[in-house]
């Protein structure tokens, strides 16, 4: 028995540390800058997108808005490899691909597919300008990729708040600016309207501004609070770190709650019952967890952040198959009562 104890403490002491690092496993692959990582996340979300998806079907307007969706995900990739905004690229990539997965029928919407990848643009465009007051087509690249979005999705055409608000933010008032962002604006619309014109189709404009017709969110949002409590959390972590963070990044993070608040109001006035119209905060919010994350005081903390947001996704993902399940348990129960 005497010979027992030592083994048995010398297993359980193996079990602690192989335990302890199981538990920062997720921190320490996100936390590394690896080309073969992105790739390995990449092939499982592609895996899960395309079952969640299926079936796939084979017209053109389908695989057109799924091609659409996994190049906006490229763009998410490029900005996290090329932005010093966030420490961690894996810690962004997890939060948008998990909120990609959560959203995906927005592939069965090719319009709002499309208008969500010239929306990032436009983001990244912002985001990842060094000096703005320094380029001066950044103006007219917004306008004309607001203008093409707006032919996908028109109410997207109300992100000119959020350009207006970082041109304003970040570069000294001028007429030269405003004037670029007109003629950027007006460049699609004016093309738009002449190929109606030539082809007859002209009248589909009065359908167009019928989209501008105020269509309330009137989707429930309780399983959706869990994400809400997580960004606040974030945003509360925030304002504690913020005098002690770079400028340049605490003017960044102003222009991200901007672009969120922006699309916020857009969804509530004209969201509808389009749920998956909330791809359009994928963007932000993941900058928004993967900041928290990245701030963590230990590394177990970021690993039960990353895992928790993980667990919510899929219940949100799976919420019908899991009331079925507590159903029919609880069936099951009441009947052997």
């Amino acid at each position: 028995m005497s010979e027992s104890k030592p083994n048995i403490c010398k297993y359980s002491h193996i079990f602690v540390i192989l335990s302890g690092k199981v538990k920062k496993m997720l921190v320490k692959l996100l936390s590394q800058k690896s080309f073969l990582l992105q790739f390995f996340l990449g092939a499982l979300f592609l895996a899960l997108f395309l079952l969640g998806l299926s079936p796939i079907r084979p017209d053109l307007y389908s695989i057109s808005a799924i091609l659409l969706l996994l190049l906006t995900a490229v763009v998410c990739l490029l900005f996290y490899n090329y932005s010093n905004l966030v420490k961690s690229p894996g810690f962004g990539l997890w939060f948008y691909l998990i909120w990609i997965l959560m959203f995906s029928k927005i592939t069965t919407d090719l319009p709002m597919t499309a208008s969500l990848l010239f929306c990032s643009l436009i983001f990244w465009r912002w985001i990842s300008a060094t000096n703005p007051a320094e380029n001066r087509m950044i103006m007219f690249e917004s306008g004309f990729l607001l203008a093409v979005s707006a032919l996908f999705y028109p109410p997207s055409v109300f992100l000119i708040v959020f350009v207006l608000v970082a041109y304003f933010y970040t570069q000294t008032l001028n007429l030269r600016g405003l004037l670029l962002l007109i003629i950027g604006l007006s460049l699609p619309a004016l093309i738009a309207a002449q190929i109606l014109y030539l082809t007859g189709h002209f009248g589909l404009i009065d359908n167009y501004f019928e989209s501008f017709y105020l269509n309330f969110w009137n989707v429930p949002v309780w399983t959706l609070i869990p994400f809400g409590l997580l960004i606040l959390f974030s945003w509360m972590d925030h304002l504690t770190k913020f005098a002690t963070q770079n400028i340049y990044k605490r003017h960044k993070y102003f222009l991200i709650f901007i672009y969120f608040v922006n699309w916020m109001i857009i969804l509530a006035l004209y969201g509808g019952d389009k749920v998956y119209s909330l791809m359009f905060l994928g963007f932000p919010v993941s900058i928004f967890l993967s900041r928290f994350v990245q701030y963590a005081s230990t590394a177990g903390k970021k690993e039960f952040w990353l895992w928790l947001f993980a667990v919510f996704a899929m219940t949100y993902i799976f919420e019908d198959e899991l009331i079925q399940l507590y159903n029919s348990v609880l069936g099951d129960v009441s009947f052997q009562l």
